[in-house]
């Protein structure tokens, strides 16, 4: 998290970390807007790409029930987090809005995504 506070705030933003339990882990103020970032890391690359998960976990009673102790992966839904912030074992990051990834719960960084590249 501290690599995606240092990010916004060296651009001029003002950074928020929530102090109780949320779905994002930033709030980012802009002049004109707020935004809700998600930062997300990854160290695991599959045939040379990074592949980073992005999914969150159910933890009501009843979705841990009805898996039979499992938590679920779900996606991020729009009105829960505005960005991803991405960062990879290699350093790379990357700055996604929630609708590039199409509900997914995990991506493969190739050029799909090499428009969203930040660093």
């Amino acid at each position: 998290m501290a690599i995606a506070t240092a990010w916004f705030m060296y651009r001029g933003y003002v950074v928020s970390i929530p102090i109780e339990p949320t779905r994002y882990d930033l709030v980012v103020e802009s002049d004109t807007s707020l935004a809700r970032v998600q930062v997300k890391s990854t160290t695991i690359k599959e045939r040379g790409r990074w592949t980073v998960r992005i999914a969150r976990r159910k933890y009501d009673a009843e979705t841990v029930m009805n898996a039979g102790g499992r938590r679920i992966s779900s996606p991020y839904l729009p009105g829960e987090i505005d960005f991803f912030f991405i960062v990879t074992g290699g350093g790379e990051q990357y700055l996604l809005p929630l609708s590039a990834t199409n509900g997914a719960t995990k991506l493969t960084l190739d050029a799909k995504y090499a428009g969203y590249k930040v660093n």
